[in-house]
This record gives structure tokens, C-alpha cells and sequence, in this order.
């Protein structure tokens, strides 16, 4: 098995998505945009989309990010996810836990897909 070019900081997941944040591992002159991504992993349609992050704040009762059209808001033990007037729940797992197959698949097609975008242009 190969090893994985990223390490996951933060994994959201419930029985229909997953939303990770990864840190690029080896890029060089990196800008942060690049180096650190935040992922939403549609399971039944095996489907992968990047979150634009805009901003994040931390208090007493746990974090948030802001992205475009997003935000999640998590602590320890939960997070919510609001999107589009839409609000998903999500269990916090560890982020040392294994990734499912099919999860680091497509996070794998996605950085291949980006550094094929990258040496292009």
C-alpha cells in the first residue's frame, strides 16, 4: 500500500458524508490555500468537492469554519454543517482513524487531478 501524500487534521462523518481536512504533505513553496484543503465527500454519489475556506474562529464552546457557501461549527464531540439552508450532523472522528476505502480514493483521484492542473498550467 502507498502511503498517503496528506495527513487528515479534522474528519466529520455521518451515514451519508464525510468532510476531512488534509494538509498537502511534501509541496514546496506552497501557498496555504494549496497546502491545506477542506473536503466534502458525498457518499451515495461518490462525489467529492472542494470547500472554499474563508475564515475560522475558536471559543470556549468549540470551532467554526467558514467557507463560501458554508459554515461547520464543531467541538469535541459534534459538528454541524449548514449549507444552503441545509444542516447535517456529523459524529467527530479521530482523525488518526483510518480513512474508508472508497474516501481515500477519492481524495487520491482529486490531488492527482489537481497536480495534473497545476504542472499544465
Amino acid at each position: 500500500m502507498s502511503k498517503l501524500n496528506y495527513k487528515v487534521l479534522y474528519h466529520f462523518e455521518n451515514e451519508k458524508v464525510a468532510i476531512v481536512e488534509i494538509k498537502r504533505n511534501g509541496l514546496i513553496n506552497a501557498d496555504k490555500a494549496q497546502e491545506y484543503l477542506w473536503l466534502f465527500y458525498d457518499k451515495p454519489n461518490d462525489m467529492l468537492s472542494k470547500l472554499e475556506f474563508v475564515s475560522m474562529d475558536s471559543n470556549d464552546s468549540g470551532e467554526s469554519r467558514k467557507f463560501e457557501n458554508a459554515t461547520i461549527e464543531f467541538n469535541l464531540q459534534s459538528a454541524t454543517f449548514k449549507e444552503k439552508g441545509k444542516v447535517l450532523k456529523l459524529d467527530v472522528i479521530n482523525a488518526d482513524k483510518s480513512l474508508s476505502t472508497a474516501l481515500k480514493e477519492a481524495i487520491g483521484d482529486y490531488l492527482l487531478l489537481q497536480s495534473f492542473r497545476s504542472e499544465r498550467y
